[in-house]
């Protein structure tokens, strides 16, 4: 009598699936002591099959560019109801990408290679790993990179379970920089100006975080204006820096003025560079050209002197004004000092305003200022002017007269009589004028629209004002002028 037991172990099939269920079934038969079989007895007994069962998913960084620190975001499920003694997360990427950084030790992960991974005792449901790379620098637009993950692990009774796999692709995204540079015009005169334009297009799907466009301009020739503000200049050499240049397209123009002394069939040569980077300020490529432009004519007369150009011009401007003086204001007007055209010049050269009494401004402002130049041109090779000097030329019974300064020149055709009372009307405009332009002027970038505000100093000095810093016409008597030179 009592009880007894018998113990039986199986082993469970490699193979069999997660849930599996094993049913075991005993029975029991026995006799009394004569032999007499008594009444059977049995049991049944089910087992369920726990194995761990994992899946892999990968979220990467759709696109980069070169330089970057793209993520892989990778989740991988124990869907299965046992846990996983060990697993083994290996990855294979191009050698393009290099290790940046990873979260496994969030998980109870090691890293065990450069790019191998160690977990263990994995339960049932959710887990992660985060992993950077570092992308090399000078990858092409559209190049795909691709990383791909295998995962292996073993169950509890070190049973290798299936492995799982997957991939993730990012593009690269990078500028491709299509630089040109054309001029103008194919030859010019003389006190022309020459407009060189450089157009880059950016047709690649990155940004390109700095562009740089050296442009050296030829000589003989003087640096007008630009549609960018140019950030250094070196003798010769203007350097733009653009910054963040996207896919499109971006256009700088460069003007020049053919200096009055350049020998007629000289070829101007304009260099011109263009560098860029990627995103990351990684170098990239460059780019260089040159363009031509031949010197045919001139304003002046090649080989004339200087006082036969003054002659000839004074002529004409004395031809011209006279005309116009004795048409609007008549004979009795000749005694009274007044100013006829008022031009309004930077030091280049470059014509900012002009105000007139008599003429049409779209047909004869531009021969006059023309003339103007070429009288300027003339000028600066044989005085050195400074600042709040006046210089006068006389053509027949009017004048011109330049008031110097800083950075400006007042030029006005005078006529009348006692026309050296305007003197001190001009150089006090030029003062005030300079004083109200000021913070434009030292940073202008030759564009005639930066220097606003010019017209009402501009009327007053037409009408023979004195004009004080705020442009107002003032009733008091000017400063007296100065010594005759």
């Amino acid at each position: 009598p009592g009880p007894s037991s018998l113990v039986l172990s199986a082993a469970v099939g490699a193979g069999l699936a997660d849930g599996t269920v094993l049913a075991n079934a005993a029975a029991l038969s026995y006799t009394n002591a004569d032999g007499t079989p008594l009444e059977p007895s049995s049991s049944a007994l089910s087992v369920r099959v726990s194995r761990p069962v994992f899946t892999l998913s990968v979220l990467a960084d759709t696109f980069a560019n070169p330089g970057d620190i793209p993520g892989y975001f990778l989740r991988f499920d124990n869907t299965g109801s046992g846990s996983a003694l060990g697993v083994w997360l290996n990855a294979t990427v191009p050698a393009s990408l290099g290790y940046a950084a990873d979260n496994a030790s969030d998980s109870g992960g090691v890293r065990i290679g450069t790019w191998s991974w160690e977990f263990q005792n994995l339960t049932s449901g959710p887990h992660f790993l985060f992993l950077a790379a570092r992308v090399a620098p000078g990858l092409a637009d559209g190049t795909s990179l691709t990383a791909s993950f295998v995962l292996d692990y073993v169950d509890n009774a070190g049973n290798r379970g299936p492995a799982a796999s997957v991939n993730g692709t990012t593009i690269i995204t990078a500028p491709v920089m299509s630089p040109q540079a054309t001029a103008s015009r194919s030859a010019a005169g003389r006190g022309d100006t020459v407009t060189y334009t450089v157009v880059v297009v950016n047709t690649g799907s990155g940004v390109a975080s700095d562009v740089w466009i050296n442009d050296t301009i030829p000589g003989g020739t003087t640096f007008v204006r630009s549609s960018l503000q140019y950030q250094s200049t070196s003798g010769t050499v203007y350097t733009w820096h653009v910054a963040n240049v996207a896919p499109g397209r971006m256009e700088l123009n460069v003007t020049v003025r053919i200096d009055g002394d350049t020998p007629d069939g000289t070829t101007l040569r304009n260099l011109v560079s263009v560098g860029y980077t990627d995103a990351n300020a990684n170098y990239i490529d460059s780019w260089s050209g040159a363009i031509d432009v031949a010197v045919s004519g001139s304003i002046l007369t090649p080989g004339a002197t200087l006082p036969f150009v003054l002659v000839a011009l004074g002529v004409a401007i004395a031809v011209l004004v006279g005309f116009m003086a004795w048409k609007v204001y008549g004979i009795g007007s000749r005694d009274k000092p007044r100013i006829d055209e008022l031009f309004l010049l930077h030091r280049s050269g470059e014509l900012i305003r002009h105000l007139t009494r008599s003429l049409r401004a779209n047909i004869d402002s531009d021969a006059l200022s023309g003339m103007l130049v070429a009288v300027q041109d003339f000028i600066k090779e044989s005085f050195q002017f400074v600042h709040g000097s006046l210089e006068e030329l006389k053509f027949g019974s009017h004048k011109l007269m330049l008031a110097h300064g800083k950075h400006l020149i007042l030029a006005a055709v005078v006529g009348g009589g006692h026309t050296e009372r305007l003197a001190p009307v001009l150089l006090n405009g030029i003062e005030a004028l300079e004083g109200h332009l000021a913070p434009a002027l030292e940073s202008w970038n030759g564009m005639p629209s930066a220097l606003t505000g010019v017209d009402g100093f501009l009327e007053g000095i037409l009408k023979g004002k004195v004009v004080n810093g705020k442009g107002h016409a003032e009733d008091r008597a000017p400063r007296p002028p100065p010594p005759p030179r």
